[in-house]
């Protein structure tokens, strides 16, 4: 089957690869890093993802850690002196694809949901940064596991309006 897109040659899948990993914030896992990769051109094969990436973290161009991925500095170094032969088409799919992805990346990073146990009780810890540091922590009491985790999807899914809400009661003016 042929390939259609501009990245043949397995240099350029690599160059690919740490183009992809400079512009995020933070490690990402094997399957999303190679979905990343493979939306941006149609000439990427797995086998051949998957030989580069090998390739990547022998050379010490990409950490492997517990299976996330990020880019080391030695491959921040590498990738910026060659990242100029990506076809410019390339580049700037990636650009406009990533963006979203990286958003998204950013916003869990603000996020914290945790189970704890402490005296013999069951917590959820939440909390809510903005950058800068918190703007909501709490620790809530929780019946059982499957109730905290229901409360930390739910968390992670909706926190910025939980954080709305919970300002809208504190602060409206009470009828006596």
């Amino acid at each position: 089957m042929p390939k259609y897109g501009f990245i043949h040659d397995k240099l350029d899948i690599k160059l690919l690869i740490l183009y992809v990993l400079s512009r995020l914030p933070g490690p990402v896992d094997y399957s999303t890093l190679g979905d990343l990769v493979n939306n941006l051109d149609d000439g990427i094969d797995y086998f051949d993802y998957t030989e580069c990436v090998h390739d990547l973290i022998q050379n010490g161009h990409i950490l492997d850690d517990d299976g996330f991925y990020s880019i080391t500095d030695k491959g921040i170094k590498n990738s910026e002196s060659v990242e100029s032969s990506i076809p410019y088409t390339v580049r700037m799919h990636a650009k406009t694809e990533l963006i979203p992805f990286v958003e998204e990346m950013r916003r869990q990073g603000m996020i914290s949901a945790e189970r704890e146990e402490k005296d013999g009780c069951n917590y959820v810890s939440l909390s809510l940064n903005d950058g800068a540091g918190d703007i909501l922590n709490m620790k809530l009491l929780v019946s059982d596991d499957e109730q905290a985790k229901q409360i930390k999807r739910n968390f992670r899914l909706h926190a910025e309006q939980l954080y709305k809400d919970i300002i809208e009661v504190l602060t409206e003016e009470s009828v006596n």
